[in-house]
């Protein structure tokens, strides 16, 4: 299953002059915040979901003005148009456009962008028990035990594993340990190379 999924992620273009502002003030910052926050992810993908294109991401804090000021979310939200919505988390941000397009240009304050709309791949684990988890690094001896433990106590038969930019091995590597241990299931491992932290 390597490389059946692709991402439409999108970092803020600089020629925007935004970033996304730290929700924690400067006095309660420890000396690794400013490293591990996520200062320019705008999405981390865009997808369908039925008759809606998902953008999904972090959360768009002080972003959102600034894109719902920008085609194609201009005067989609709320009355009377009702056409997009956004959900608001403290670890990520969801905006849901009623749209068929395959394609989606976004152009206004929060720069521009030409987004490819990735499918719905949700039927892939449909009806399945599935585990998933965010990793990075972690020993793909561990992983395969991982795998074995749920697929033989919990008869798991899905995996997803969103690689956080493992260097130990590659993403090839990663898919070959779960496919060894998943028997008929589904195992899938996807790239997810994004800043993690703070928490």
């Amino acid at each position: 299953m390597t490389g059946a999924i692709r991402l439409s992620s999108v970092k803020l273009d600089p020629a925007a002059g935004l970033h996304r502002r730290p929700p924690r003030p400067k006095h309660l910052q420890n000396s690794r915040y400013a490293e591990q926050f996520d200062w320019d992810t705008l999405f981390y993908d865009v997808y369908r979901a039925g008759s809606h294109v998902v953008f999904q991401g972090p959360p768009l804090l002080n972003l959102f003005d600034s894109l719902r000021q920008s085609q194609p979310f201009r005067r989609t939200f709320g009355f009377p148009r009702f056409r997009a919505r956004h959900i608001d988390r403290k670890k990520r941000g969801e905006i849901w456009l009623k749209s068929a397009a395959d394609r989606i240009a976004i152009d206004g304050p929060i720069g521009q962008y030409d987004l490819q709309v990735q499918p719905d791949m949700a039927g892939m684990f449909a009806g399945r028990r599935v585990v998933t988890t965010l990793s990075k690094d972690n020993d793909l001896r561990w992983i395969a035990d991982w795998v074995r433990y749920y697929r033989r106590i919990h008869g798991a038969d899905g995996v997803l594993v969103y690689d956080n930019g493992s260097s130990a091995y590659s993403l090839v590597q990663l898919q070959a340990a779960m496919d060894a241990e998943i028997g008929d299931g589904v195992a899938l491992a996807v790239s997810w190379p994004f800043p993690y932290g703070p928490q």
